[in-house]
């Protein structure tokens, strides 16, 4: 019973405990296109709190819960107050969440987390026209590539209508003056 479900997941942490102890220093997960955010992550943790499989649910389900942070953010930035706190409220009481991103320990459980700041940040940088915003959005969106390149087909589509926003928002502003 102290083997996790998922052989995957067992080599992750096995990683994560490695690097705790300072045996290695990887580069990718369990698969070569999977980059090793969660495996540091947890690693740290390891390093803090001492090894255990509570230790590693802990960590997931925190990362999990931190989700419902940005996700406000990008609901309030989009549609102000009330969208993003019925954004956050979704998020958090979703079965799929809760069952997978929060409680099974791989690097997918931070795919969520990482997309929405990404998403948040070039929304923000669209309709601010902040350019800091843009570079975080950026930053994030290489985390999230880390994290599964699945992500890759959103994340393009949000840069181009991050694009399109911006210079909406611009010609708008233009059109003011």
């Amino acid at each position: 019973y102290d083997s996790p479900a998922y052989p995957s997941v067992g080599t992750s942490i096995l990683t994560a405990l490695s690097v705790a102890q300072g045996e290695r220093w990887p580069l990718s997960d369990q698969a070569p296109y999977l980059g090793t955010p969660f495996i540091y992550i947890l690693a740290a943790a390891y390093r803090l709190f001492g090894a255990s499989l509570e230790v590693t649910q802990v960590v997931t389900c925190v990362l999990g819960a931190l989700g419902v942070i940005p996700t406000y953010l990008l609901g309030r930035e989009v549609a102000g107050r009330a969208a993003g706190i019925v954004a956050a409220l979704l998020l958090a009481t979703s079965p799929a969440h809760t069952v997978i991103t929060s409680h099974v320990s791989w690097v997918h459980s931070l795919t969520p987390l990482f997309a929405t700041v990404t998403l948040w940040l070039l929304v923000r940088g669209a309709l601010r026209n902040d350019p800091r915003a843009f570079y975080g959005g950026a930053f994030f969106l290489g985390l999230s590539l880390q994290t599964h390149p699945t992500v890759l087909p959103l994340l393009g589509g949000a840069l181009g209508a991050a694009f399109v926003v911006s210079h909406w928002a611009r010609s708008r502003r233009q059109l003011a003056l």
